[in-house]
Parts: structure tokens; C-alpha cells; sequence
């Protein structure tokens, strides 16, 4: 590349990379490890009704449903009715419950994070064996 002067000069172009000290790095670990236990604690409180947010006669095991409580109380917006459906479906349940495991590991376990929509998987958790693994789908990662 020729500039105005006769020099030449080679521009070099640079990605932009969010650098962060260790310190920042690893309090996003320890956020990240919080929400993964935080979305297991969910996980298993519905399932076994440890009484937190869910009795023992409202557990999943027991024939509890957890979508029942949130969904049947929709009353407003232009999809109320529907979801108020769903409530209690078999599906929905199952979905519900796949989804408080399968973030919470995500987060716990710091693999699939873009599947589980958070960052800063590498520091204090399986994300850079995760990335090697799935090297060849990077929708994975």
C-alpha cells in the first residue's frame, strides 16, 4: 500500500478481543459456577420437593408438575391463552425440567455455553476440552 508520501506501509488487520485481567476472568468464573448452581439447585428442589420453593407433595417425583403454578397464572399478552394450555402438559413439564439441567451443567461444567447463551466458559471449568472436542461444530461451542 502506497500512502500520499511515496512510503509504504502495511496495515495490519486486528480482531477485536475483549482482554480481561485474571482477576476479571475469574469472577466471572465464580458468577458463572453460582448460576450453574443456582439453575441445579431449581433443578432438584422440583424434582425431590426439598420445600424451598416446592413442597414434597408437588415434586416431580411425587406427580408434580412445574409449569402448572407458572404457566396457569398468564393472564395478559397476546399468547395468555395458550400458554395457560400448556400447563401441566407432559411436554412442557419435560422441557422445563431438561432445560434447568441441561443450564445449569452448562454453566457448572463451563461447556456449551453459546448453547446456554452466557460467556467466559475457559476459566475454571471444561471449556477449552469442550472447544477441542467440538472443534468441528462450532455450534456446539
Amino acid at each position: 500500500m502506497s500512502l500520499r508520501d511515496g512510503s509504504s506501509h502495511v496495515e495490519q488487520t486486528r480482531h477485536p478481543v475483549i482482554e480481561s485481567s485474571t482477576t476479571a476472568r475469574k469472577i466471572a468464573a465464580v458468577t458463572r459456577i453460582s448460576m450453574g448452581l443456582l439453575f441445579l439447585w431449581a433443578f432438584a428442589d422440583k424434582t425431590s420437593g426439598w420445600g424451598y420453593a416446592t413442597s414434597s407433595t408437588n415434586a416431580v417425583v411425587n406427580g408434580g408438575s412445574p409449569t402448572t403454578g407458572f404457566l396457569s397464572g398468564v393472564h395478559v399478552g397476546p399468547f395468555a391463552g395458550t400458554l395457560r394450555g400448556w400447563a401441566g402438559a407432559w411436554w412442557a413439564d419435560w422441557l422445563f425440567m431438561a432445560g434447568l439441567l441441561g443450564i445449569g451443567l452448562a454453566l457448572l461444567l463451563g461447556v456449551g455455553l453459546r448453547l446456554a447463551a452466557i460467556g467466559a466458559g475457559h476459566t475454571w471449568g471444561l471449556g477449552n476440552r469442550w472447544a477441542r472436542v467440538t472443534r468441528h461444530q462450532p455450534w456446539l461451542r
